[in-house]
Order: C-alpha cells, then structure tokens, then sequence
C-alpha cells in the first residue's frame, strides 16, 4: 500500500502559489502587528506605580503553577483540618 501525502496531492499551479505567498505575507503583516502592540502594551504597564508589584505577583504564580511545589504544597490543605486545642492558642510568655 503506498502512502501518499497530502502535500503531493495539492494542485500546484501559478494561481495556488501566489494564493500561498500572499498568505504568508499576512500571516508575517499581523505577526509584526501583534509585536508591536504587545511591546507598545508593556511599555505604558511598566508606566503604573504597581508595575513591579504585579510583576512580582505574577513570575510567583508561574512558579507556584509550573512546579511540584505548587502542586503539592499549595493543594496541601490537611493543616486546616485538624483542630487547634486551647493549649495551641496560649503562648508562653517570654522572659525579658
């Protein structure tokens, strides 16, 4: 049995290619498009008096998100199913 790609069934003819090559440059068009408005979007964000908190906020979430401790230690809630006795919540006091 002989397989036969879907690239060598296409009819290649003058119109196709052209088709094609116009595709390509849109394509690319709104690539650029979308790079410029994203560094345009960055550049007034990094403007705003929260920037670096957010920032912050945010590389602590892709690493809470992207690793074993977020998925264990995060989702880990058996700490708040154990009942604090009174003898817990009464601390000793310190000697001065």
């Amino acid at each position: 049995m002989t397989v036969i790609s879907q690239v060598n069934t296409l009819p290649v003819t003058d119109a196709i290619k052209c088709l094609d090559t116009l595709a390509v440059a849109q394509l690319n068009t709104i690539i650029e498009t979308i790079s410029v408005i994203q560094h345009e979007m960055l550049t007034l964000a990094s403007e705003l008096p929260e920037y670096p908190i957010v920032m912050l906020v945010c590389a602590r979430l892709r690493h809470v998100a992207g690793t074993q401790w977020g998925n264990k230690k995060s989702m880990n809630m058996k700490h708040l199913e154990t009942p604090l006795l009174p003898a817990d919540l009464i601390q000793p006091e310190s000697a001065n």
